[in-house]
């Protein structure tokens, strides 16, 4: 619950998970699109479905401009004959697997990259959900999620898991450097995210906590930079905290780096969608994108073209092969019930193409992923 309140807020993902996923009704196309254009690379795309309205999560297929597939708008069932699951979350692409964390239903999938096709399926705890995975030097580290979160380890060369290092309340995000995985802490809604004030640090060789580092109120991002900078995305309380982006250096040293967005990192340049939700009058506004280099702190303001018509921002990646800027997003802030989009963008924000969805978008993969990321699988 805590979850959804969160997201809902947040507005990085306010499309939830479904409870169920097995049924025929919520199997069924919801406003499927007449028209669809190609990206310039092809994606699958993570999309969560909507808990209220019953539909349900999946992986969608966006293809290139010079493949010979269309969209698929469903297409891990389409190749597994099954149901993905309840909620998934930020999935990762890892060496040649996709790693697909299910909240709802406390699993992990592996997946082939290529086709998509399941290698394993892994239950990751009978009662705290699967939310967040980054892959590091041959493991996979997984976040459950909950009052009483902690971080879990598998062997990506057998699937088994090696254990657990308890973190505190709802861990958020992660990401692998410096030989430490750094978890950001969000802390408790209810508690108005008093303990959410800190990123806990998780030895790789030893796989033991190994201190926390103080910043900001609720973190949800954290990303690292070529030289191992850690930048924390800080989203503050929804009201009189405004959301700002920390910097945590090589030595520790915390220092305010930009105002708040939805974030994603791209070598030593870090990307900051900044935007307005007007949820009296349905309403989403993007006001700007930054592009800040994180070693000097020169920054660029990308125009978006027809900004105005990506709706409500959940999601931000850019692909690492040609540096193309993707947004997934819904129509508006109210739009739980309706289907997403993919916006994609070239580097000086020239339109690309625009995707309609089956679902609205919680995630995108990340192999272009940013951290938590989700990306261009």
């Amino acid at each position: 619950m805590f979850k959804y309140l969160k997201l809902a807020a947040l507005a990085l993902c306010v499309s939830v998970g479904l409870t169920a996923c097995d049924d025929e009704e919520n199997s069924a196309p919801l406003n499927p699109p007449t028209e669809v254009k190609g990206l310039v690379s092809p994606m699958f795309v993570v999309t969560q479905g909507n808990q209220f309205a019953g539909i349900a999560g999946g992986i969608d297929y966006i293809p290139g401009m010079n493949d010979s597939l269309t969209v698929n708008l469903d297409y891990f069932n389409t190749v597994n004959q099954q149901s993905l699951g309840d909620t998934p979350e930020h999935a990762v692409k890892y060496g040649s697997r996709i790693y697909v964390p299910m909240n709802g239903s406390n699993l992990l999938w592996v997946l082939d990259a290529q086709t998509l096709k399941v290698i394993k399926k892994v239950q990751t705890s009978s009662t705290v959900g699967a939310w967040d995975v980054c892959g590091s030097n041959g493991y996979v580290y997984l976040i459950n999620y909950g009052p009483e979160g902690y971080v879990t380890r598998m062997d990506t060369t057998n699937y088994e898991l090696q254990g657990s290092v308890h973190v505190g309340a709802y861990p958020y995000d992660m990401v692998a450097a410096n030989g430490k995985i750094y978890v950001a802490m969000s802390g408790d809604f209810e508690q108005n995210y008093a303990d959410g004030k800190k990123v806990v640090i998780i030895d790789e060789a030893t796989f033991q906590h190994n201190g926390e580092i103080a910043v900001g109120l609720n973190p949800s991002q954290i990303m690292a930079n070529k030289i191992g900078e850690l930048f924390v995305m800080c989203q503050g309380d929804y009201a009189t905290v405004q959301p700002k982006v920390q910097k945590v250096s090589r030595t520790g040293e915390v220092t305010d780096f930009c105002t708040g967005g939805i974030c994603a990192m791209d070598g030593n340049d870090l990307y900051v969608l900044h935007f307005t939700s007007d949820y009296q009058n349905d309403v989403a506004t993007i006001d700007s994108l930054e592009r800040i280099h994180t070693i000097d702190k020169s920054a660029v303001n990308v125009p978006l073209e027809n900004a105005q018509k990506v709706g409500l921002p959940s999601a931000l990646n850019i692909n690492p092969a040609n540096g193309h800027i993707v947004i997934g997003s819904s129509a508006s802030p109210l739009a739980f019930s309706e289907r997403g989009f993919i916006s994609e963008f070239k580097k000086d924000g020239k339109a690309v193409a625009r995707v309609a969805l089956r679902r609205s978008v919680q995630v995108m993969p990340p192999a272009a992923r940013y951290r938590t990321g989700s990306y261009l699988l």
